[in-house]
């Protein structure tokens, strides 16, 4: 039988039976209501505190930005020479746009590179790393020229260490490079010549 808080006791017996209370009743735990009943809700207000009683704490996310691509221009370029210059034409959409602070020309006496950062999303990097000349790196220059909405030329302007020198190509090709052309060339002249009699040999028997 459940005893009020407030129960006045009126006699030993009832005390007893009290006591008796106190040591067999383990649900709910009575006694110890009795003895404190504030400690419950003291309990409560401490677990309230916990991390774990609202649940697990997540670090937050750390978002990185992405990397721009890297555009390697290895082809699509022109050049034309003067007797004393080499002239490299590289067309890059909204060159225009780009500022001196978003580019690195960098040019040695037989390379050149020119190296692009954050423009428009991307990165742009053009290198020869063998000239077919030698140059001379501190007359280099660069500049931008709008042709059309959307298309603009670099146009980077080297110097011929030996003025007057034609160059037959802008890069120095290996013995390898030179071979495969004359081999190119070899076929192809085969190709024609074969070509040739087929279409004689029709001809005749026409």
């Amino acid at each position: 039988m459940a005893v009020p808080i407030n129960t006045k006791i009126s006699s030993t017996a009832d005390s007893d039976l009290l006591g008796n209370a106190f040591e067999t009743q383990t649900h709910p735990p009575i006694g110890e209501v009795l003895r404190n009943p504030n400690d419950e809700c003291k309990d409560k207000q401490g677990n309230a505190m916990k991390p774990e009683s609202v649940g697990v704490l997540r670090m937050p996310i750390h978002r990185c930005k992405a990397n721009a691509q890297t555009v390697y221009i290895t082809t699509g370029y022109g050049w034309s020479q003067t007797k004393e210059t080499v002239v490299i034409y590289l067309t890059i959409q909204n060159a225009i746009r780009i500022t001196p602070d978003q580019y690195l020309l960098e040019v040695e006496p037989r390379s050149v590179q020119l190296t692009i950062s954050g423009h428009e999303g991307a990165n742009y990097n053009f290198r020869i790393s063998q000239l077919n000349g030698e140059v001379v790196p501190g007359k280099s220059t660069l500049k931008v020229t709008s042709s059309g909405q959307w298309r603009s030329k670099i146009i980077v302007h080297l110097f011929k260490a030996r003025a007057g020198r034609e160059w037959t190509d802008i890069r120095l090709r290996s013995t390898r490079d030179v071979y495969d052309q004359l081999e190119r060339e070899r076929v192809d002249r085969l190709t024609k010549y074969n070509l040739s009699v087929i279409l004689t040999q029709y001809n005749i028997l026409d």
